[in-house]
Parts: structure tokens; C-alpha cells; sequence
């Protein structure tokens, strides 16, 4: 340990002034000390500035030296947090990279990476409590009895209510939702869904040979009538809606369409899965339709957009009618199930209420990203208390019909996801492009690519003129 201007210094590389570049020099005594053990993985090497200073050499002699052990995969720096010995035993980070790093990916539906160093300093906090003992160990394939019981209580901060005596945990919400399909449908039977809907539905439904019924709907979701007709017409089993933050077109279903929607599904009894993801980016005031026909309806809430994708776990609240013995052991042959490790990590943030902070921090990044969309493209969202972590822009205008929309972007660098990508059936006209906006890592990142989107959107309307 030496002390030097009222900084503690662990660490310090050898070096010869009359040697090699000094650079090098640095660099191969942090790959040297990392080698022999002497810097374990995670250690906080000293800033650049310190150890120019103390070693009377030029600052950008030393950034020099952290940037080439970086390129190496030694090191990885974190803004505001410093540089630290990475766990990937340097590996080169050019072999970890993807041809999508060439583009602006707004394509993906990814959380908050911003945010992310909050998760890693919750969890490490947290880290005394955790019970290791059930950490380490097998669970049974639906998930153990504590961590239901506080994943209940938790989910009741989101209005959704429900008897953990009747809920499975499952690794993610397709997990989940493939469940419900294996366990509930054979093949040839009807589901009905919206005219875009959530592409794992549908390549599921296309998998198991099960035959979805896109029923057309208006600025508040499904039109009720419309299922109403397509009941009469094609014998519909089951109905799958996203009222929370449709994905992809961010309609927040209301009050009075849920409870007309309730209706009609306890008339015809059907089965209903309510795909609840996006629920923590919306108003949560609004009942779910779980709450409203508990007897028919599959309830998904998840914890990976809301997190991060680390930390795969989905609940799946279970109906009255459905045999809960029967879905478990669907569930238990499918061989997935989250780890007791991630189980009790997320249980824990959710006992200690600390996902509660990490939610409103998101939440006030996720309003104020949404604003600067609606600025950029002077637009709004129809909901003002919902803040989706993706936007949908229509595109109807005929002259641009025939576009593949999703190459045209991606020749200017830009990757989106178009409608036609979560079409149900074609000759269904809606045309559109997603776009999302939680996957760039800061908001001049994001502000820098939402500009380059726009000027991209605007050559594509002038094409209509």
C-alpha cells in the first residue's frame, strides 16, 4: 500500500524509463500481475491519473496503456466506477463483438443497460441475505413455496393480485406462455389475437400447428364486436391480448374494453392469456382482466424487461378451471426452469423493496426518453401515463407500401423492426415501424441515434410525395 496525495495506492505497474515505451511497459506489468493471480478478476486498478503522477510521466501515456489491455480483454472500464480486471481471461474483445455493433441497433427490445450498475450495486448489497442454502440446491419445477409468496406480495405493488397457492415461476415469459399453449391446445384449434401481435406467439402457434385469428382493433385494443364475430365463425378456443403496453403499437387497453372484453370471453368461456410484460410501463391503475375473470384467464408477469435479461423469471398465475398438477408437469418436461440462484436474487430485491427504487428510476429515464421522441418526432402516445420502452410509427401512405422497410433502414445503418413482423395474416394492412427506445446506454446516445432515425423516416415519407 503507498500513500501519494491523499490517495491509498494498492497497485502500482513496474516500469523503466529507460526501457521500451512506457506504454507497453504498463500494459504488460497489469498482464503480468494478472497472469500470477496478484490482480484478481474484479480488482479496481488505480486512475490513469494517479499513476501518471506519481510515476512524473504523461497522463495520455497511461490511457494509452489501459486502452491496449482493454482491446486485450483484460480490463474493462465503467463509467463513473472505474477500470477493472475483467473475468474473461483475456480473450481479445474483438472476438466478443457482432456485425450489429457496425449499426444503430433500435431493434431489439432491450431494459435499461444505464442502468444496470444500480442492479450491481443492489445485489451486492444484498448479498449477506441472500439464503444461500436454498441458493444452491434444486427446487421443484414450478419454483419454491418462499419465493412465490414474496414474488405475490411484490406483484400487488403493480395492482396485480393473486394466490401464490396458484402461481408458477417459469424461466421468462415464453417459457411460460408455451406452457399455457401445450397445456391448454391441441393442434387445429382457433386463437384469437391481435392483427400484430408478439412474434413468440405467433412462431409458437405456428410450431404446435395451432391457428391464430387476427381481429381487428382501434386506439383501445381489440374490438369487441369484431371477436364477437369471429367466435360465431371459426369456433375460437382461446384469446391472447397484450392490454398493457401493446408491443408493438404501445396501446394501453381502458377499463371499459377489458370489462367488455371479460364479458364476452365469460359468455363463450373461453381461455385467456393475459400477457402482462410490459405492466410496470404503463397504468398500473388499470385493472388487469386476471382480476376481472380469475376463473378463465392465464395471467404472465415478468421480470426481464423490467430488470434485466439476466435475470430470466416470469410468474405464471393460474385460472380456477385449470388444472394446476396438470400444467405443472407440462411445464416440468419442457426441462426449463429458472435457477434457484436467479430465484432468490430477484426474491431478495423484492423483499428488501429495492427493485421498488430501481423501478422509479427507470420509469422517470423511460418518461423522459419518450418525451424527447415525442419532440424529435412530434408526436405523442395515447396514453399519457404509460411509459413503453418501444414506440410504433405508422406508415400508410400507399406509395411506400410495397418497401421492405426493415432493409431500408438497414442500409443507412439503422436497425428496426417493421410490422411485418408481427403480422398475424397477410392483407392486413397496417404498415409500421418499431422502434426501441431503451437500448441505447445513455440519453446522448440515444438522442444522437433517435436524430439519425428521424432524418432516415423523413427520406422515406418524401418518397410518398
Amino acid at each position: 500500500m503507498i500513500k501519494f496525495l491523499g490517495h491509498e495506492i494498492e497497485w502500482l505497474p513496474k516500469v523503466d524509463k529507460n526501457q521500451k515505451a512506457l506504454y507497453i511497459q504498463i500494459s504488460e506489468s497489469i498482464e503480468k500481475d494478472i497472469k500470477s493471480g496478484k490482480l484478481p478478476t474484479g480488482f479496481k486498478l488505480p486512475p490513469q491519473r494517479l499513476i501518471a503522477d506519481y510515476l512524473e510521466i504523461n497522463h495520455s501515456t497511461v490511457t494509452k496503456a489501459y486502452k491496449h489491455c482493454e482491446e486485450k480483454g483484460l480490463i474493462h472500464g465503467i463509467t463513473g466506477k472505474g477500470t477493472f480486471v475483467s473475468n474473461t481471461l483475456g480473450t481479445p474483445k474483438t472476438l466478443f463483438s457482432s456485425s450489429s455493433e457496425h449499426f444503430i441497433d433500435m431493434a431489439m427490445l432491450h431494459p435499461l443497460y444505464e442502468t444496470n450498475y444500480v442492479i450491481m450495486e443492489m445485489v451486492k448489497e444484498l448479498f449477506p441475505y441472500f439464503d444461500t442454502e436454498l441458493m444452491y440446491k434444486y427446487t421443484s419445477a414450478s419454483g419454491h413455496q418462499k419465493h412465490k409468496f414474496i414474488a405475490a406480495k411484490w406483484l400487488e405493488t403493480l395492482n396485480i393480485y393473486s394466490n401464490p397457492e396458484r402461481m408458477l415461476i417459469t424461466s421468462g415469459a415464453q417459457n411460460a406462455l408455451f406452457t399455457i399453449l401445450l397445456t391448454e391446445f391441441t393442434k387445429g384449434d382457433f386463437i384469437a389475437v391481435d392483427e400484430l401481435t408478439y412474434t413468440g406467439l405467433r412462431n409458437s402457434a405456428n410450431q404446435l400447428g395451432l391457428n391464430l385469428i387476427p381481429i381487428e382493433g382501434d386506439e383501445e385494443g381489440m374490438k369487441v364486436e369484431r371477436l364477437g364475430v369471429a367466435i360465431q365463425k371459426h369456433n375460437i378456443k382461446g384469446i391472447y391480448v397484450i392490454p398493457d403496453c401493446h408491443n408493438p403499437t404501445t396501446v394501453v387497453m381502458g377499463i371499459n374494453r377489458r370489462k367488455s372484453l371479460a364479458h364476452l370471453i365469460e359468455k363463450y368461456k373461453l381461455i385467456v392469456i393475459e400477457d402482462s410484460v410490459f405492466r410496470f410501463a404503463s397504468d398500473i391503475n388499470i385493472p388487469t382482466i386476471y382480476s376481472l375473470i380469475p376463473e378463465y384467464c392465464y395471467h404472465i408477469a415478468s421480470m426481464s424487461k423490467l430488470l434485466n435479461p439476466g435475470f430470466r423469471i416470469a410468474y405464471l398465475l393460474i385460472p380456477s378451471f385449470s388444472d394446476y398438477e396438470r400444467i405443472e408437469y407440462v411445464l416440468h418436461n419442457q426441462l426449463f426452469m429458472p435457477s434457484s440462484i436467479t430465484n432468490e436474487i430477484v426474491s431478495c430485491l423484492q423483499s428488501s423493496k429495492k427493485i421498488n427504487e430501481l423501478l422509479k428510476i427507470r420509469v422517470n429515464i423511460m418518461k423522459n426518453r419518450n418525451d424527447i421522441f415525442n419532440n424529435i418526432f412530434r408526436t405523442q402516445l395515447c396514453n399519457v401515463n404509460a411509459s413503453p420502452l418501444y414506440r410504433f410509427l405508422d406508415l400508410d401512405d400507399d406509395s411506400i407500401r410495397n418497401i421492405d422497410l426493415e432493409n431500408f433502414f438497414k442500409k443507412r445503418g439503422i436497425m428496426i423492426y417493421s410490422a411485418d413482423r408481427f403480422r398475424v395474416k397477410e392483407g392486413i394492412d397496417k404498415r409500421g415501424i418499431r422502434i426501441s427506445i431503451a437500448s441505447a446506454e445513455s440519453e446522448l446516445d440515444f438522442i444522437e441515434q433517435l436524430n439519425s432515425i428521424y432524418k432516415v423516416y423523413n427520406e422515406l415519407l418524401s418518397m410518398g410525395k
